[in-house]
């Protein structure tokens, strides 16, 4: 049973993108959602580092919780634009520039995890045309290296949510709901910080691991 959802494990996770993607979740469900795929990203990487052999499964698994993960992000963000968080921040909406940290804090986040995830993918990249693997190990480290990319295009692809979030967000506060600019960026920018948080967070943690399992073979 065990081994036929491994086999299986990416169409399932299409599945679950498509569920988060198209049918609307509770915000707190979301949230839930996502402190499970930080732990398990999290479990993985133990997992693999404490391993003495290599997990064969673990391309799979690592574009299972990407796909999720991206999912969450964008299910989180039809959240934002529709002004359905339930996080109260009334009281801070209309007062002061809390938008301005809130920007600074996603935009550090994004860009230390563009660094550190591109020098990651840099290395694996070098370490796979440098090194001579067996020929029963190339589709295997093959795969981690195209996990590897398709986790580079994730954070790509959390940046541009991120900014789309900010945008949309601001001018749908504005024009729907009647908001100053400042009440509307800081309702946006502010509830925005969880999941790009977490997003970036998750990514870099299974850069980690595929990074971790190529340059310590």
């Amino acid at each position: 049973m065990l081994k036929k959802i491994v086999q299986n494990i990416l169409p399932i996770a299409i599945v679950m993108a498509m569920v988060l993607l198209f049918i609307p979740i509770p915000e707190m469900l979301v949230n839930i959602l996502y402190l499970l795929s930080w732990a398990l990203s999290m479990l993985l990487f133990n997992t693999v580092r404490n391993s003495n052999e290599k997990i064969q499964a673990l391309p799979r698994y690592l574009l299972f919780l990407t796909l999720i993960n991206l999912s969450l992000q964008i299910s989180y963000t039809s959240i934002i634009l529709n002004y359905k968080s339930k996080i109260n921040l009334e009281k801070i909406s209309g007062k002061g520039y809390f938008f301005i940290i809130a920007i600074i804090i996603s935009i550090t986040l994004l860009v230390l995890s563009n660094i550190f995830i591109r020098k990651r993918v840099k290395e694996i990249c070098k370490a796979e045309k440098e090194r001579e693997r067996k020929p029963e190990d190339q589709i295997y480290y093959s795969n981690l290296e195209g996990s590897s990319l398709f986790l580079k295009g994730n954070l790509n692809a959390i940046t541009y949510i991120y900014i789309v979030v900010l945008v949309g967000g601001s001018l749908t506060g504005i024009f729907v709901h009647k908001l100053s600019i400042i009440e509307a960026l800081n309702l946006v920018s502010i509830t925005a910080v969880i999941p790009t948080t977490l997003s970036t967070m998750i990514t870099a943690c299974l850069t980690y691991t595929a990074a971790y399992t190529v340059l310590e073979d």
